[in-house]
């Protein structure tokens, strides 16, 4: 049935959509980390510019030589927003020698902070 194979195709699709494509998956481990990887990772690996590291989980919510890059629940006061989202007060986005991240990028983080940064 034609109708049958349609619903089939959808489901496919929507199984290897990306996460930010389908609102699932936004956690630390599925969304979160292998964005930060992708995008962060040439230079904030284990020894990174100014001592911070998006290696893991605890390395990312202990900061660098600027202090926590997270602050829990508090996405608006965390250093790694503000970073993504430079004002003048802030100095330098990141990342400084590429386009900004997509404003739906970066909610994806806003929404983990402002869920605890849970380790999921």
């Amino acid at each position: 049935d034609e109708e049958l194979l349609a619903i089939i195709g959808y489901l496919r699709a929507l199984r290897e959509a990306s996460p930010l494509q389908t609102g699932g998956g936004q956690g630390f481990r599925d969304a979160v980390a292998p964005l930060l990887r992708q995008q962060c990772m040439s230079c904030h690996s284990l020894n990174g510019k100014a001592g911070f590291s998006v290696v893991d989980r605890d390395s990312i919510l202990r900061g660098g030589e600027s202090g926590p890059a997270v602050v829990p629940w508090d996405a608006e006061a965390s250093l790694l927003i503000q970073k993504l989202r430079p004002s003048p007060a802030i100095g330098e986005r990141m990342p400084p020698d590429e386009p900004p991240l997509d404003e739906e990028v970066i909610e994806l983080i806003v929404k983990w902070i402002e869920r605890g940064a849970p380790d999921d």
